[in-house]
C-alpha cells in the first residue's frame, strides 16, 4: 500500500513550514513526506530518494532555492522532479509556471492547505477532470 504515496520533499528554512506542510500532505492518505531545512540536504535527499515532486523555499540561507534547483536539474537523476517554488516574493497574480519549463512552479505564500494539494495534484496528473 505504502506504494501508491507520491513522495514529497519539503526544502523550506522555516521548521514551521515543513510541519505545516508535512501534516497537511500527509493527511491526505495520498502522500509521504520528507522535510528538511538545509538546502545541501535537500539536495543529497532528491537524489538519494527521488521524489515525485519537491516543494521548494526560494530564500534560503547558504544555498538559494534557485541554485538549487539548477543543481537539481543539472543532474540526469534529478532532472525531471517538478520543483514547486514556494515563496511570499510573490503575488497571488502573477502567473504560477515559469514558461520556459515545464518542471518549474509557483505557489504564493502564505497557501492555503486545500490550494497546495489542489495544485500539487495537478502538476503531478492526479486530478481528473
Amino acid at each position: 500500500m505504502a506504494g501508491e504515496f507520491k513522495k514529497i520533499l519539503i526544502i523550506d528554512d522555516e521548521a514551521d513550514i515543513c510541519v505545516f506542510s508535512k501534516k497537511i500532505l500527509e493527511r491526505t492518505g495520498k502522500f509521504q513526506a520528507t522535510v528538511t531545512q538545509n538546502s545541501a540536504d535537500g539536495i543529497n535527499i532528491a537524489r538519494s530518494d527521488k521524489p515525485d515532486i519537491i516543494l521548494l523555499d526560494i530564500n534560503m540561507p547558504r544555498l538559494e532555492g534557485d541554485e538549487v534547483a539548477h543543481v537539481l536539474s543539472a543532474s540526469p537523476l534529478t532532472s525531471s522532479i517538478p520543483i514547486v517554488f514556494i515563496t511570499s516574493l510573490l503575488h497571488k497574480a502573477e502567473p504560477d509556471q515559469d514558461k520556459t519549463s515545464n518542471r518549474y512552479f509557483f505557489l504564493p505564500k502564505p497557501i492555503s492547505p486545500n490550494e497546495m494539494i489542489d495544485r500539487i495534484e495537478e502538476i503531478l496528473g492526479m486530478k481528473t477532470f
